[in-house]
């Protein structure tokens, strides 16, 4: 039987969301769960939905991304998950 993965991310000084492994951006699964965070383009330009990722792996769904990220920032609308996450927004 073949199971589906479940993951959580886990935002630091709010809550941890548990869900099903998906090709869905961490921003849509934030907001799915009633979690929502700045943003504008949806598509990695503008930057507002930036995050700090403290652990675990994502991976970007474009392979080219514009918006300006200092090391351990994340992009939430242009990343999922590939393991457990714990970030702080």
């Amino acid at each position: 039987m073949n199971y589906k993965k479940f993951l959580y991310v886990k935002i630091i000084n709010q809550k941890t969301i548990y869900y099903k492994y998906s090709n869905k951006s961490l921003l849509l699964i934030l907001e799915s769960n009633n979690l929502f965070v700045e943003n504008n383009c949806r598509s990695g330009y503008c930057g507002l939905c930036k995050a700090t990722l403290l652990s675990g792996r994502i991976k970007y769904l474009k392979k080219k991304i514009i918006g300006y990220t200092s090391k351990n920032e994340i992009l939430l609308c242009s990343c999922k998950a590939t393991s457990n996450l714990v970030i702080k927004i």
